[in-house]
């Protein structure tokens, strides 16, 4: 398949869907986006949150483990994070190309 195919059938398919479903999908497909940015904003900042974490600082193996627990958590936090920033991008561009169709580039030298 190519490029044209592939897009012909994802519009083909959103179409219909739009026209058996009705209204309400494509409200929940542009409140979607708000919702994972908000979503990812939130998780983006609770990295700074501050937080207390009790290590034994005598010990460089516990001091170590601590600092690994809060580094991995802080990083689990960014990664969804990024997957809802993400998910928040690419339902618009779905919307776009439904609703426009495909794009095409005139060009002219």
């Amino acid at each position: 398949m190519n490029v044209e195919e592939v897009s012909s059938v994802a519009v083909d398919t959103a179409f219909h869907l739009h026209r058996d479903l009705g209204l309400g999908l494509l409200v929940v497909v542009f409140v979607a986006p708000i919702i994972f940015w908000l979503i990812s904003m939130v998780l983006a900042l609770r990295v700074f949150v501050p937080v207390s974490h009790y290590g034994d600082i005598y010990s460089h193996e516990k001091a170590l483990g601590t600092y690994t627990r809060i580094l991995n958590l802080k990083y689990k936090r960014l990664k969804y994070a990024i997957m809802m920033l993400v998910l928040g991008f690419i339902l618009p561009v779905i919307c776009i190309i439904v609703y426009q169709g495909p794009v095409t580039i005139i060009w002219s030298p």
